[in-house]
C-alpha cells in the first residue's frame, strides 16, 4: 500500500494559509477545518518543535513522528518541515501505528512522560542505553538531589549504591519489579517495569517514601493495642456476678467499636438483687471514658443499703464534682429487687423505663429523672410495686430502640417488648433473642450505637 501523502503551507507566523488535496484524503478532513490553526494546534510533538526557528536554508528540514489533530481527533503522522519562502512548507505522510513500531515507543514514551511529571512520586523513564530520558522534580526532592536536570545521566549512577536490587533490574529489565529498601533513616518502595511495544524501548521507575504511611501504621496499631487494652480493662469492669438460686440473669453486652459508652452491673446484696445501667452520650473513646468512671463511681457505693433513688443522687454528685465541667454526662437506671418482701423498686435518671415481664406481656415502668455527671445537688424519682412470681425484669440502652432499618424506620418500643414477651413465654435467652430480631431488623445498615441488655429473671417462669 503507498503512503498517503500532502502538503500544508504556513505563513511566517505558522499559521496554515493553505492544504493540497493530498493531505485532506490522507487525513480526511477539509481544508477548512485545517486552514486557521496554528502549528501548535495542528501538531503534536512535544519540545521537538523547538528547533523549527533554527530552519535558515530551504535544503534544511526538520523530521518528525508526532499526531496532527484535526477535529479533536488525533491522527498519526511522518512529518517534514521546512523553509518555503517567507514561511514553511508542512510535508505529512499518514502512519498506520499499528505497524509503525516507532510511532508506538514514541507515543508510549510520551504517555509516561506526561503521567509522570504530574506524579507525586518519585519518576523515571529510562532508556535503552540505561540513561534517564524523562524525570519528574519529586524523583530529585526525594533523593536530595542537586537541581539540574537528570537527563542523560546514566541510571547507575544514580541508583545504584542506594537501590541495589533496582539497578540490577535496570540493567535488563524485563516484566515489572516491586520491593522496599532502605536508605539511611528512610523506608522507599520501588515499582519498576519494562517498556514495550514489539521490541525493548526502555523502563520505568516509580519510588515512594514509605516514611510517612508507616508512621501511620505504627500509629494506628499502637492505637488499636491501646483500645484493645482498654477493651479487657472495660470488659472488667463489667464482670458477671453471681446471682442467688432465686434468680437468672441474662446480659448482652456489644459495643459499636473497641470500647462503649454503656455500662452495667448486677450485683447480690443480702436483702437484694441491684442490676444498674448507664449510657455516656456520644460515641467511641470520650463516651467510654465517661461510662468508665460512671462504673468505678458506682462500685465504690453499690453495697450501700440505701435505695436506688439514693445511689443515683450519690453517684451523680461525685462524678459531676469530679468532672468539673467537662462533658461527663449521662443517664442510668437502677432496679432493686427485694428478696424478702418480692418488691421491686427502681429509680431512673432520663433513662428508658425498665421493663417488666410478667403474664405473657411487657409492660414499661415508670421513668422520669434528668440527666446525670453535669451538676451536683439532682434528686431522681423512684417508684416500688410488688414482683409476682415468674416475673422478669429488663434494663436496656437507647442504642436498641433507636436502630433504623434500610428503610429509615427505628425498631421501637413495641417491637422490643414483643421480642420479650415472646422470649419469656417460650422460656429462652431473652436477650439474645432481642439482638437476634434487631440485628435482622437492621440488616446490612448495621447497628449504629452500643447495645446493652441486662435482665433478672425468676426461676418460677413457666411455658404460658
Amino acid at each position: 500500500m503507498l503512503p498517503l501523502m500532502g502538503m500544508v503551507s504556513l505563513d511566517e507566523q505558522r499559521i496554515v494559509t493553505a492544504c493540497d488535496a493530498g493531505f485532506c484524503t490522507a487525513f480526511q478532513c477539509a481544508d477548512a477545518e485545517v486552514i486557521g490553526l496554528t502549528i501548535d494546534e495542528l501538531l503534536e510533538v512535544g519540545p521537538a518543535l523547538a528547533g523549527l526557528g533554527s530552519l535558515a536554508k530551504p535544503h534544511e528540514s526538520l523530521d518528525l513522528l508526532g499526531a496532527l489533530r484535526i477535529r479533536e481527533r488525533a491522527q498519526l503522522a511522518r512529518v517534514r518541515l521546512r523553509r518555503s519562502g517567507a514561511g514553511y512548507a508542512l510535508h505529512a505522510e499518514a502512519v498506520h501505528e499499528e505497524q509503525d513500531v516507532l510511532y508506538r515507543a514514541s507515543v508510549l514514551a510520551g504517555s509516561w512522560a506526561a503521567m509522570f511529571r504530574e506524579s507525586r512520586e518519585g519518576a523515571l523513564i529510562i532508556d535503552t542505553r540505561g540513561c534517564v530520558l524523562e524525570h519528574n522534580d519529586a524523583f530529585r526532592t526525594l533523593l536530595d538531589l542537586d537541581d539540574g536536570s537528570l537527563v542523560g545521566r546514566p541510571v547507575a549512577e544514580l541508583l545504584e549504591r542506594r537501590f541495589p536490587r533496582l539497578a540490577l533490574f535496570l540493567r535488563e529489565p524485563s516484566g515489572e519489579l516491586l520491593t522496599r529498601e532502605k536508605v539511611g533513616a528512610a523506608t522507599f518502595e520501588m515499582k519498576a517495569g519494562a517498556i514495550t511495544a514489539g521490541a525493548p524501548l526502555g523502563a520505568w521507575v516509580l519510588l515512594r517514601d514509605l516514611g510517612p504511611e508507616l508512621a501511620r501504621e505504627a500509629a494506628v496499631e499502637a492505637h488499636e493495642r491501646d483500645l484493645g487494652r482498654a477493651r479487657v480493662l472495660q470488659r472488667a469492669l463489667f464482670s458477671r456476678p453471681a446471682v442467688s438460686s432465686q434468680y437468672t440473669t441474662e446480659i448482652v453486652y456489644r459495643p459499636l467499636q473497641h470500647i462503649g459508652g454503656d455500662a452495667y452491673d448486677i450485683t447480690v446484696l443480702p436483702d437484694r438483687v441491684r442490676l444498674f445501667i448507664a449510657d455516656a452520650t456520644g460515641h467511641g473513646v470520650a463516651a467510654a471514658l465517661v461510662a468508665m468512671i460512671a462504673k468505678s463511681t458506682y462500685d465504690a457505693i453499690k453495697h450501700d443499703p440505701i435505695d436506688a433513688s439514693a445511689v443515683l443522687a450519690t453517684l451523680n454528685d461525685r462524678v459531676a464534682n469530679n468532672m468539673r465541667g467537662a462533658d461527663g454526662m449521662f443517664t442510668a437506671a437502677i432496679v432493686d429487687v427485694m428478696l424478702a418482701t418480692r418488691t421491686l423498686v427502681h429509680a431512673v435518671a432520663a433513662h428508658p423505663p425498665p421493663l417488666l415481664a410478667h403474664d405473657g406481656a411487657v409492660e414499661p415502668l415508670e421513668f422520669g429523672g434528668t440527666f446525670m455527671g453535669v451538676v451536683p445537688g439532682r434528686r431522681y424519682p423512684s417508684w416500688t410495686r410488688p414482683l409476682e412470681p415468674g416475673a422478669a425484669v429488663y434494663l436496656v440502652t437507647d442504642g436498641i430502640e433507636e436502630t433504623r432499618n434500610a428503610d429509615g424506620t427505628q425498631f421501637g418500643t413495641d417491637r422490643i417488648r414483643e421480642t420479650l414477651a415472646e422470649a419469656v413465654a417460650s422460656r429462652g435467652n431473652s436477650c439474645k433473642a432481642l439482638i437476634a430480631k434487631l440485628d435482622a431488623w437492621a440488616g446490612p445498615v448495621g447497628i449504629d450505637d452500643d447495645i446493652t441488655i441486662i435482665g433478672l429473671r425468676d426461676q418460677g417462669i413457666r411455658k404460658q
